[in-house]
């Protein structure tokens, strides 16, 4: 576990030095970070200033804390220091290894079962101590027009697509406001639960399932191509939709939804607003081919994770799995 006295200490040293971090603190919940208010159901701000953002390259990721030249004032070296030793620690290193060496036994980096489901970030077997630093560096990271920042404190919140939204200042603060009754949770893109898996190594429940990769026939020697670029979309009239394009028969769509429990028709929409330009005949038989799609390949992955020798594995993937077919049978 991180080491939460110090990280506490260090959220009071910023907040001292130009942080705004109102009605917020930071606490732990089965070994992860998080951001709880201090009185529920008032409002919060929690603002980190661009100083106190930490490009990547100054991080040496074979060890996890600052590269020795790292060219900031002394002051800041000294409490980046500091904060990135206490938030891995090496019990945490441990564990992830642990839990690649189970992968790694499993032959699940092998394994057709597991493969296309947008899980390769989680099932890989390099144990390497730069993967396992980047790897439990990378929910606290942000992307920047100059790169990824390590992003102190506000980096803690987990993500949602229902929780406060993560915005930038024109001086280059990130910011997050709104009011909560207990955690908060951070909306800084579109996830589900095999994005929060993948990229975090953390199980968390989503109102919104993406569709995996896939390739599909259509009507008229065409092909279909999804992809999970959940950031692609355009704007059309009041909606997001996935960009969509053809080429030389083939329309590829950057991502598409396949559950949303708030709005179980919505995603079909999304389908045919995308195709809608393409003139795609039986358009509604094609989505059933993803839905089918996508039912199909999750639940032989959730079955083939009950057999997982290694707990903490087998918890992982099978809760991640289950929570997106979950979330995609919500939807017609």
């Amino acid at each position: 576990m991180s080491n939460l006295d110090q990280l506490r200490a260090l959220a009071d040293e910023a907040a001292a030095s130009g942080a705004t971090l109102k009605n917020i603190q930071l606490d732990e919940q089965d070994g992860h970070l998080m951001l709880p208010v201090v009185d529920p159901g008032a409002s919060f701000e929690v603002s980190i200033p661009a100083e106190m953002q930490l490009p990547t390259d100054k991080i040496d990721m074979e060890t996890g804390v600052l590269v020795e030249d790292s060219g900031l004032e002394a002051e800041q070296h000294d409490w980046f220091t500091r904060y990135l030793r206490a938030l891995v620690s090496e019990e945490q290193r441990a564990a992830l290894v642990d839990l690649r060496s189970g992968i790694d036994a499993a032959g699940l980096h092998e394994d057709e079962t597991f493969k296309g489901l947008a899980l390769n970030n989680f099932i890989t077997i390099d144990t390497s101590p730069a993967a396992i630093n980047r790897a439990l560096l990378s929910r606290h990271l942000v992307g920047t027009k100059n790169g990824p920042v390590l992003l102190p404190v506000l980096g803690a919140g987990r993500h949602s697509m229902e929780g406060a939204t993560l915005s930038m200042s024109a001086g280059g603060s990130f910011r997050a406001t709104g009011k909560a009754e207990g955690e908060v949770s951070i909306v800084a893109g579109r996830f589900d639960a095999l994005h929060g898996t993948n990229t975090f190594s953390q199980l968390q429940s989503f109102r919104t399932a993406f569709s995996i990769p896939l390739a599909l026939s259509l009507p008229e020697n065409r092909q279909l191509i999804v992809s999970r670029a959940l950031s692609d979309t355009v704007v059309a009239g009041k909606t997001l939709l996935p960009r969509t394009a053809e080429k030389d028969r083939t329309i590829t769509m950057a991502y598409t939804p396949v559950g949303m429990s708030a709005n179980p028709a919505a995603p079909r929409e999304v389908f045919r607003a995308a195709l809608k330009p393409f003139n795609v005949p039986r358009v509604d038989e094609i989505w059933s081919r993803v839905k089918l799609y996508n039912n199909t390949r999750l639940f032989k992955a959730y079955v083939a994770s009950q057999s997982l020798e290694h707990a903490e594995l087998r918890k992982m993937l099978s809760g991640s799995l289950a929570t997106q077919i979950e979330t995609a049978l919500e939807s017609i």
